[in-house]
């Protein structure tokens, strides 16, 4: 209803690029990436924030916060399913050069000690934070800057997430998609037993979605670094 999926339930052949709503930025260019005609908002499930937050020197602005995919084999093959794709779409309209290269969804570890990650943004609108936190109590977290998130989501965290795709972002040499953290709760260690309604965390029997997200039959339970607890019933708040 709302656009919400769960990463484990995707159906590629709904994904497309909207040409005519591409957006140039100098030389850089945002092309739109939907879901069955809606934005692509993929439903996570709890995952590690391995390093804490990513800041500039000052710390005055949030880079981006990394998510570490464990040894969830299910999620990166979803993720790097999706990157196909993007990357056959993306020529099939013939929106990037042949000589760009892709840059993928998923970061694989440079050393054994660490596991594939992925990175998200978090969303800003009208310069305002617009990611909406939770805590493993059903409330509402209050962030009005930088310092707040930093506070909040600590090297280590548990944490469940919709991340939303803002854009195919390409230039002459590269192209990527761009990811966006619409909500997130934040988890105690091991503690994923409480979701809310009215937001994205109901938790019915840990892995089947309401009306609310896309059907799906699947049921699928991973005991990795992160597991298939979803968020299940997305709501727009």
């Amino acid at each position: 209803m709302l656009g919400y999926t769960r990463i484990n339930d995707i159906d590629f052949s709904k994904i497309t690029l909207l040409s005519s709503g591409q957006k140039r930025l100098g030389p850089v260019k945002l092309t739109p990436v939907l879901y069955d005609k809606k934005p692509l908002k993929l439903v996570l499930p709890k995952l590690k924030v391995p390093f804490g937050i990513t800041t500039n020197y000052n710390c005055d602005s949030i880079e981006e916060i990394k998510l570490s995919l464990g040894n969830n084999d299910d999620i990166i093959n979803k993720f790097q399913e999706l990157d196909k794709v993007i990357i056959t779409r993306a020529d099939e309209l013939g929106v990037v050069t042949k000589e760009a290269v892709y840059t993928y969804t998923v970061t694989e570890p440079k050393s054994d000690e660490f596991t594939p990650i992925i990175k998200a943004k978090i969303s800003i609108k009208d310069h305002s934070i617009d990611t909406m936190f939770f805590d493993e109590n059903k409330h509402v977290i209050g962030v009005t800057d930088n310092k707040d998130i930093i506070n909040l989501v600590k090297k280590g965290s548990n944490i469940l997430s919709v991340l939303e795709c803002y854009g195919l972002r390409y230039d002459r040499n590269t192209f990527s998609l761009l990811w966006k953290l619409e909500q997130v709760q934040i988890l105690r260690p091991d503690d994923i037993n409480d979701y809310l309604k009215k937001y994205a965390f109901d938790e019915s029997d840990g892995n089947v979605c309401n009306d609310v997200c896309n059907e799906s039959g699947s049921d699928n339970d991973s005991e990795s670094g992160s597991d298939n607890s979803y968020i299940d019933d997305v709501t727009l708040i």
